[in-house]
């Protein structure tokens, strides 16, 4: 029964209703929402919401409201009525019978009976439609049926258990009937269980191989777990087909937009045109939308647009194609939104692995998302592929999942056009990281519209205090910090004399033995600056700037061959404080410059003006414009030869 609403209940009623006065429907929906589920007793908040799925046309939120009121208060027959109204908009033709019967059962005499028996009426004769054409028996099921179009619905919008059980019941009383399964399919697709879902339709293709909604279906499921190749002869059959249902037009344009096959999905639509006009169908907003993207991957703005603007705004893809309108030219075109690539408990279980994982530090993430990738088929696969197909919020999302998991698309969506120039830049340094891109080399990125050639950075650069386990005693740390100041204004005594004083507390320090021999290179002392460092690197070849210090007297005394062998194991490395990516990029600007080879030098000068610019020094940038200028000099060279 239901509960009156309390005070605070009101307040928030009211709100609602001030958000739908200013016209924020959408807000006003999801906190109607909101409501319903945190009171789930209060009849005004079903009312209010059955009033907002009016206004938004949301049938299947106004037959959920109605479905509880009738239960909430079941003596008031306009909610029966409201209930056989809705599901007659949501197109379920034997969920509205079933309402219809119950309503004549409990409301004989009812306010509505005149409304009632019409529908009745018209919802007879297209039952009979459908038996005459073969799509149903004569002696079907309405409760089964009723439980099998309900089950879609709920599955649709989240509620897959329920669903389920609902489409397994119908399942079982209609054993010849496939569509139960295929909801049963949706449901564990809708959940991001794409083994189950995969192995529950070829049990429907096993038994019904013609089925085509179940072969759409497998298609959608073979792209998502990678498996494109193995699509790619569905979809050529798919396309072939000329069906009798107008849904499974719409079925086969999806199929062919999930394989990204656009030129078959223009050729199903022409196809299309003509049955629908023959039978006296209106076109299903759905093939406007597909036809509109295809277009847009085609190059062919003005129809992309002209098809885009056919979809009406509370149809199910009208939030996508406005999208397109908006924002294809700087980001590209989709098809379809972020939540059918990716499933909410996929993104559940991301955040419990970043929560995991992040306790014990960044690799521990990293290998939760290992983890999470080997045991959610699809999961890697789907996510690499909004890299290429996605929304803007879907490669925000990849871009982010890339930062642990190397995604197979991060190279192909570096060098295309799709996306944000900074994306693209982004994608193309993880590549690198991962290995997908070359790192020593320049890469041809797209930025401003324009091809441009780039050195990727591919490793993590990062600012916070080095910390190598060992810390310095108090008063070794102020002497550090206070020669760091010193040479930074450039007073190379105070600096050697605070990185002398430092050394006599901890004389094994290598950041303190570091700063002495940077101080007495300043001040011209360089056979004891190169002391140090050489006693540096024998006792520790793996300290970043004694590796550095060894290439730089190499290449003084012309041993290039020597200096690369100190630099190169550097370059390997994926993490680098501020201060060892600034020395490591120094000297090999040197080593290039001195090598003659100005093109590399000048690729190193420009990952170090991206990352630290006050570094880059005016011979550098000079170095950089005559490198440039040589360049475009002898590409005109080829081009006249």
């Amino acid at each position: 029964m239901a509960q009156p609403p309390k005070p605070k209940d009101m307040k928030k009623l009211d709100a609602i209703d001030d958000l739908r006065r200013r016209k924020r429907h959408d807000e006003a929906l999801q906190a109607s929402l909101e409501f319903t589920r945190e009171r789930p007793k209060v009849a005004e908040g079903w009312e209010q919401l059955a009033e907002i799925a009016v206004e938004l046309k949301k049938h299947f939120y106004l037959w959920k409201a109605a479905r509880t009121l009738t239960q909430l208060e079941p003596q008031e027959d306009a909610y029966a009525f409201n209930l056989a109204f809705a599901a007659m908009n949501m197109e379920c033709v034997f969920l509205t019978r079933q309402s219809l019967d119950r309503y004549l059962q409990r409301f004989p005499q009812g306010s509505m009976l005149k409304r009632i028996t019409d529908m009745k009426t018209a919802v007879d004769s297209y039952i009979q439609d459908m038996i005459a054409k073969g799509e149903v028996t004569a002696n079907v099921s309405i409760d089964d049926m009723a439980d099998f179009e309900l089950g879609r619905f709920l599955i649709t919008h989240g509620d897959t258990t329920e669903g389920r059980r609902l489409s397994l019941q119908a399942a079982r009383n209609l054993p010849d009937f496939a569509s139960p399964l295929n909801n049963v399919c949706l449901s564990y697709m809708v959940e991001g269980d794409l083994a189950k879902a995969q192995q529950t339709i070829d049990e429907i293709l096993a038994k019904q191989p013609d089925n085509l909604f179940a072969r759409g279906t497998k298609v959608q499921l073979l792209v998502r777990l990678g498996r494109l190749d193995e699509a790619q002869p569905l979809v050529e059959a798919l396309a072939q087909e000329s069906p009798e249902n107008p849904d499974h037009w719409v079925k086969i344009m999806e199929s062919c937009a999930y394989a990204h096959d656009h030129q078959r999905v223009i050729a199903v639509y022409k196809r299309a045109i003509p049955f629908f006009k023959a039978q006296k169908y209106v076109l299903e907003p759905a093939l406007h939308h597909f036809a509109g993207t295809a277009h847009a991957f085609l190059g062919a703005e003005a129809k992309a647009m002209a098809e885009w603007k056919k979809v009406p705004h509370d149809h199910l893809y009208g939030a996508i194609a406005r999208s397109n309108l908006r924002e294809f030219r700087q980001h590209g075109a989709w098809y379809f939104s972020f939540s059918d690539w990716i499933p909410r408990r996929w993104l559940e279980a991301m955040i419990t692995a970043i929560e995991r994982g992040g306790k014990r530090g960044e690799e521990a993430v990293e290998r939760e998302f290992e983890r999470l990738q080997a045991t959610t088929p699809g999961f890697a696969e789907s996510a690499s592929l909004l890299l290429e197909r996605g929304d803007p919020e879907s490669v925000t999302f990849a871009l982010q999942l890339a930062k642990y998991y190397p995604l197979p698309g991060l190279a192909a969506f570096a060098r295309s056009r799709r996306g944000k120039d900074e994306q693209r830049i982004e994608a193309a340094n993880l590549a690198s990281r991962y290995g997908l891109l070359p790192r020593t080399e320049s890469v041809t990125l797209t930025i401003e519209g324009e091809p441009r050639e780039l050195l990727l950075l591919g490793f993590d650069i990062y600012t916070e205090p080095e910390d190598d386990g060992k810390p310095l005693p108090k008063a070794a740390q102020a002497h550090l910090k206070a020669g760091f100041n010193a040479y930074g204004e450039a007073d190379y005594e105070r600096a050697l004399s605070e990185a002398q004083q430092g050394l006599a507390l901890v004389p094994k320090s290598l950041a303190l033995l570091n700063h002495l021999a940077a101080a007495l290179h300043q001040l011209n002392r360089h056979d004891e600056a190169d002391e140090v460092n050489r006693r540096l690197a024998a006792e520790h070849p793996d300290y970043l700037f004694a590796r550095v210090a060894m290439a730089d007297i190499a290449i003084r005394d012309g041993r290039l061959d020597e200096a690369y062998q100190w630099i190169e194991p550097l370059l390997t490395r994926q993490r680098y404080h501020i201060s060892e990516f600034r020395a490591v990029t120094l000297i090999n600007i040197r080593y290039w410059q001195v090598k003659g080879e100005l093109s590399s030098a000048r690729h190193w000068i420009q990952m170090l003006d991206q990352v630290d610019p006050d570094s880059v020094t005016d011979n550098m940038r000079l170095l950089e414009t005559l490198s440039g200028a040589m360049d475009a000099v002898r590409k005109l060279t080829k081009k006249k030869k």
